[in-house]
């Protein structure tokens, strides 16, 4: 499950949950469930974020077998403009999403690693901690690398797996970053 107005990448494994035309292509794209978005100045419910859970849980009931593999959204939308999810909104959500056996993701990518002001990561505002976090842009500083951070569990599962990003693993890329974590 994923946002409408929701950006996460135009790989082809990432479309599927992009949920904005203009970064789509005309392929088929399946598995991927977008619900309601939350946004507290143009959305239906205003800033009332569990009145927008409530589409979570209706996808998960209506949309689904009542199983989900995951839930990934931004704190913040980027690309979608700027938008802030609704206040309590990813509290109600990542605990449906997890009562339906799903793990919560974490896009953090464009407004992670300090870039929001208040909290080091966009989903801190919303008092909730993610199973999986995306990160890429402000943990380089500029630099091209991205990461994810999951949990020991989680983590031991992809050392069975190859994992592969398209900002990994040169030296130069990985000093930047560890030099923006140390500042």
């Amino acid at each position: 499950i994923s946002l409408r107005n929701g950006y996460h990448g135009n790989a082809a494994a990432t479309m599927g949950a992009t949920a904005q035309c203009n970064w789509k292509f005309n392929i088929v794209q399946t598995g991927v469930h977008h619900a309601l978005n939350p946004d507290p100045y143009r959305g239906a419910f205003g800033s009332d974020g569990e009145k927008y859970a409530k589409d979570i849980q209706e996808t998960i009931d209506y949309g689904t077998t009542g199983r989900v593999a995951g839930f990934i959204s931004e704190a913040i939308q980027g690309v979608g403009g700027i938008v802030e999810l609704a206040p309590g909104y990813l509290p109600a959500a990542y605990k449906m999403v997890r009562e339906a056996g799903g793990l919560c993701i974490a896009d953090e990518v464009q407004a992670g690693v300090a870039r929001i002001g208040s909290h080091f990561w966009g989903f801190e505002g919303q008092g909730v901690i993610p199973d999986i976090v995306t990160m890429a842009k402000g943990i380089g500083n500029g630099m091209p690398i991205g990461a994810v951070v999951t949990t020991p569990e989680i983590a031991q599962v992809l050392t069975r797996r190859s994992y592969f990003n398209t900002f990994g693993g040169n030296p130069v890329s990985t000093a930047a970053g560890h030099a923006v974590l140390k500042v």
